[in-house]
């Protein structure tokens, strides 16, 4: 058994090809230009959709939203990873990738959590051009869509990881959790109104406070009008409502009293239900969620980063579509080509 060494020839072939092949320097600074403004479009999107404040629903304007950041998202992974692929000096690679992180402070302040996510993504695309350089170089023939893939799943989460942390500088920054506590208030009061007609069959959200009350108890009353109700005189009539509607008026004073007590909230009998509502749900997340009101941003954040990653199984095929457009794109302008690469490698034989 004998290992046979490269030949003289074999070892000037590979040494050839260790050296790094001279690459064109407008195509380095196109390709340089291309990434970070891919990296700066990804954080434009971001922002956006921080300021605007959406939430997730079925509405188009909405979908159209949410497509949009997808595709941000994609097309920065391919062109990301096409000069991972290109640009074979490391150094080189490092320094387009952390000017495109750094694109971040052109959109958001300059914080610590904001820090962190610029730190992240740099991470994330170091450790991705490892893996799929590696990958490359264990392969005969070259396919996008076979290299790309390569340490791609730890890449997303830190990408992910990065707007989790640039979501929780927003929300501190902003004070946009009084904004959200602001936006539960107003959907738990419509969704009151929608259902406690229901229930109770004369509420009205135009109604006011008083009325609601009368409502309530204008039952009873009846009943005893009805009860002492007999024909009489109209002054005994008069007299009979006059003392019904003084009666009333007490009850309705007590009743007013009895419900704000209840619910810990001040009002005046002329005020709408809807504004009657809405005070008692302030009061009540107000009871609950005050105490933890400082940790709604980190756990706002980190529920991002969770719901990001339930549609990780769509992220992975669609970077590698875009990154197969790409460089088609690139190919097609002749910006891009394959190398044929000679190799030489020890083995083990008999």
């Amino acid at each position: 058994m004998r290992i046979e060494k490269p030949t003289q020839e074999e070892q000037a072939l590979q040494a050839q090809k260790e050296k790094p092949v001279p690459q064109p320097l407008h195509k380095l600074t196109i390709l340089s230009a291309l990434t970070v403004t891919s990296m700066a479009f990804f954080w434009f999107t971001f922002f956006r959709i921080f300021q605007s404040g959406e939430g997730f629903s079925l509405r188009l304007d909405t979908l159209l939203t949410f497509a949009f950041v997808l595709f941000a998202f994609a097309l920065m992974f391919a062109v990301v990873g096409l000069t991972a692929l290109l640009i074979q000096r490391s150094l080189v690679f490092y320094v387009i990738v952390a000017v495109g992180a750094l694109s971040h402070v052109a959109f958001f302040p300059v914080s610590l959590s904001n820090m962190i996510a610029i730190i992240a993504m740099i991470l994330a695309f170091i450790l991705w051009r490892k893996n799929i350089r590696s990958d490359m170089e264990t392969r005969i023939s070259f396919k996008v869509s076979q290299v790309i893939p390569a340490g791609l799943g730890i890449a997303i989460s830190l990408i992910l990881l990065s707007v989790s942390f640039t979501y929780y500088s927003f929300l501190i920054t902003r004070q946009e959790s009084e904004r959200l506590l602001s936006g539960i208030v107003k959907t738990a009061v419509v969704s009151v109104d929608r259902v406690l007609p229901r229930y109770v069959a004369h509420y009205s959200p135009d109604m006011t406070l008083d009325e609601f009350i009368r409502e309530s108890t204008v039952q009873p009353s009846q009943q005893v009008t009805t009860t002492l109700g007999f024909p009489g005189t109209a002054e005994i009539e008069k007299s009979i409502q006059e003392g019904l509607a003084s009666a009333q008026g007490q009850l309705t004073d007590e009743a007013r009293a009895k419900f704000l007590s209840t619910f810990g909230i001040t009002a005046s009998g002329t005020d709408r239900m809807e504004v009657i509502v809405e005070k008692i749900v302030n009061q009540q997340l107000e009871k609950y969620v005050a105490p933890y009101k400082k940790f709604l941003p980190a756990v706002l954040a980190l529920s991002l980063f969770f719901v990001l990653k339930i549609f990780d199984i769509v992220y992975q095929p669609l970077i590698q579509f875009f990154s197969f457009i790409v460089y088609r794109v690139l190919s097609a302008f002749r910006f891009v080509r394959i190398g044929k690469v000679m190799i030489s490698k020890e083995r083990l034989e008999l």
